[in-house]
């Protein structure tokens, strides 16, 4: 059996991470990335704290939590990728949506 002094030990073992010896100095938050409190704002012309607050209130109504939208979510992330897209300086891969789609051209 190997016998080393304390010493010798605590050498050794520098380098590595002991959670005894560091205790964490912050609190940890989810963090939210800068691009989407922008889409909330400049796409939602919506003020972050207000969308946050709006999103509280809307768990306690279980009804809207349980709509499901298919045509709703879809547009909406298309958006979101466009906006993500263009806030990184990349082309568009999700093209926009035809404005005349709905419009008969054909009248007679």
């Amino acid at each position: 059996m190997l016998h080393i002094s304390w010493k010798e030990a605590q050498s050794l073992d520098r380098g590595r991470y002991n959670p005894r010896k560091i205790a964490p100095k912050y609190i940890w938050r989810p963090c939210i990335p800068s691009w989407e409190k922008e889409f909330t704002s400049k796409i939602g012309n919506i003020k972050w704290e207000d969308f946050v607050e709006a999103r509280k209130q809307i768990s306690t109504h279980k009804k809207i939590m349980d709509w499901k939208d298919s045509a709703c979510e879809e547009a909406f992330t298309a958006a979101k990728k466009r906006f993500w897209d263009n806030y990184n300086g990349y082309e568009w891969e999700v093209s926009l949506p035809d404005p005349d789609l709905h419009i008969d051209k054909d009248i007679d």
